[in-house]
């Protein structure tokens, strides 16, 4: 409830995600355990932890989303994804990350999503050019 009330206020909750995510994961309540990881992989991606957010949308997020039928959630997951992947280095592959979810249809929001992503991404690649971490 702490994390949902921070994010009503657009309050940071810092690190109050994971254990949540946790929580939801041993209740079952797959699509709030996905839901609540990736704001995990938001803080992860905040603190330049690429490769940790990278693991959890991998062995986590992205198994329990294909397991138990969200599809709704697989396009955010892998534009999350294709983030991490840039936040690594992998500029090349955060690129075909990107491109391949042209083989969903997304909504307007996921759309949305998909374009700010791939801003994220020409960033990262843009300093990666220039010589910048």
């Amino acid at each position: 409830m702490h994390v949902k009330c921070c994010r009503q206020l657009k309050l940071d909750y810092g690190s109050a995600a994971f254990p949540a995510m946790k929580l939801y994961m041993v209740a079952g309540a797959w699509r709030s355990a996905v839901d609540l990881g990736q704001d995990v992989v938001e803080t992860f991606l905040r603190f330049d932890e690429g490769q940790a957010a990278l693991s959890l949308i991998d062995r986590q997020l992205l198994p329990i989303a294909q397991a138990y039928n969200l599809p709704e959630l697989i396009v955010g997951l892998r534009s999350h994804r294709a983030v991490a992947l840039a936040r690594t280095g992998d500029i090349a592959a955060a690129r075909a990350e990107i491109s391949s979810l042209t083989q969903y249809e997304p909504t307007p929001a996921q759309t949305d999503d998909i374009r700010e992503q791939v801003s994220i991404i020409e960033d990262l690649a843009a300093q990666q050019a220039q010589g910048h971490p």
